[in-house]
C-alpha cells in the first residue's frame, strides 16, 4: 500500500489520487485551502459562546463543504464519489476549528512579572 493512498481520503476527505498530484503536493494544497477555510469559521463564530460557537462551526463546515463540493463538480468531477467521510471530514474540521479558536480567545493575555 503506497502512503498517499491511506493518508489522501483520511487528510482530504477525498481520495485525489485521480487528478495525478503526488502526495506532498496534495497535503500542501490541503493546509493552503485550510488556512482561508480556519479564517472564515473563526470570523463567523468570533462573538458567540463557546457551546454555540462550535454548533455554528460544525454549520460552517457544512457548508464549506457545500462550496467545495460545487468546486470539485466543476473542475475535478472524477473526484465526486462517496461524499459521506468528505462531508464529515468537513462537519469535524468546522467543529474543531471552532471549539480552538473559543479556546483560544478564552486564555487572554499572559501575564508577564517584572523582576527588577
Amino acid at each position: 500500500m503506497v502512503v498517499h493512498d491511506f493518508f489522501s481520503p483520511v487528510v482530504m476527505g477525498r481520495n485525489v489520487n485521480g487528478i495525478g498530484l503526488p502526495a506532498a503536493a496534495a497535503w500542501f494544497f490541503q493546509i493552503v485551502l485550510s488556512i482561508p477555510y480556519g479564517l472564515l469559521i473563526s470570523r463567523g463564530i468570533a462573538g458567540l459562546k463557546q457551546g454555540r460557537a462550535v454548533l455554528t462551526g460544525g454549520l460552517l463546515g457544512l457548508i464549506l463543504y457545500l462550496i467545495n463540493f460545487g468546486a470539485v463538480s466543476t473542475f475535478w468531477p472524477g473526484l465526486r464519489g462517496d461524499e459521506v467521510p468528505v462531508v464529515f471530514t468537513h462537519i469535524v474540521f468546522g467543529l474543531i476549528a471552532a471549539g480552538a479558536y473559543r479556546g483560544l480567545l478564552k486564555r487572554g493575555p499572559a501575564n508577564v512579572s517584572t523582576a527588577a
